[in-house]
């Protein structure tokens, strides 16, 4: 097989990869503020961000991987750890506190069709018909779940409102990632955002959720909770998709964001946290049909 196509392979496995390891990231992160009450928002995430530094950056380090940022793109470095881990992380973790871990990987998975808009607007890519019949229909999966028969909301909207702001921030980031992609190793990237993203974190910890840290159990399950989400979710996850974007471009690698409801749903239903429905199953099948008809025809992006 020749090395492009091995490395378009690998590319489509790892984003597929990622798109589990995400998708068992919302019923984890459900799980451990179910078994833990005093957890805060701030005190999760940094955490988990702890653990992902801690783990890679000496790791890279010492194996000399760790590419050395050039000045000029500092400020893309700290754009980027902004949007994510920090504001998503916050948006996120907040909007998973107030609803099912499964509907909130279902709005997350909305990503793909809100990104063609981004591109348009940065990268002048042209909006396709099928994405506008994807919002369509993707939308419509979303009304079953959301609203009742009388047209009322049945989850808490909050919580819905902190899930589309993650949406929001995840389109951010994947404009200003395309940027770095072709510069850095993806992991790279993400080492270093994991880096500048719990610098932000600590500070907010020590002035608002002291306390916290000290009320926690640190259970066997609280630790084991912590660790995949920091050394999985936080750091192989954003690595594979980062190489998904470098190979496959930014709109085709969020096609697999589809997939992220699919393990969430099965990983809840395990875990005993959400029970079999079949108008909640076929909210989730229209939803990712309507994402798949958005990316119908999607191009690669540029190299910008």
């Amino acid at each position: 097989m020749p090395s492009d196509r091995k490395n378009i392979l690998l590319a489509h496995l790892l984003l597929l990869a990622a798109s589990i390891l995400w998708g068992c990231s919302y019923i984890f992160i459900k799980e451990l503020i179910l078994c833990e009450p005093n957890m805060t928002t701030f005190v999760l995430v940094m955490l988990r961000l702890a653990v992902a530094t801690l783990f890679a950056f000496p790791l890279l380090f010492f194996a000399r991987k760790l590419e050395r940022i050039a000045r000029r793109d500092v400020p893309l470095f700290l754009l980027i750890a902004f949007g994510e881990p920090f504001l998503y992380s916050i948006f996120e973790t907040s909007g998973i506190s107030r609803i099912t871990g499964s509907l909130a990987s279902i709005i997350t998975a909305t990503i793909p069709l809100f990104l063609p808009f981004g591109m348009a607007l940065v990268y002048h890519e042209r909006i396709r018909w099928s994405t506008l019949a994807g919002i369509v229909v993707s939308f419509f999966g979303l009304a079953i779940m959301l609203f009742d028969g009388n047209m009322q909301l049945v989850v808490d909207p909050v919580g819905l409102l902190f899930l589309f702001g993650s949406v929001m921030v995840a389109v951010l980031y994947t404009l200003v990632l395309v940027k770095l992609v072709y510069r850095y190793e993806p992991v790279t990237i993400t080492v270093y955002q994991n880096l500048f993203a719990l610098l932000y974190f600590i500070p907010l910890v020590l002035l608002f959720n002291r306390g916290s840290l000290t009320s926690l159990s640190y259970s066997p399950k609280m630790l084991a909770l912590v660790a995949f989400l920091g050394l999985l979710c936080s750091t192989l996850a954003y690595v594979f998709f980062n190489r998904g974007v470098r190979h496959l471009g930014a709109t085709v690698s969020t096609v697999y964001t589809n997939l992220i409801p699919v393990s969430s749903l099965i990983l809840a239903m395990m875990l005993g946290q959400e029970s079999f429905e079949w108008v909640r199953i076929i909210g989730v099948a229209i939803v990712i049909v309507g994402l798949f008809v958005a990316q119908i025809n999607s191009d690669k992006v540029s190299n910008n």
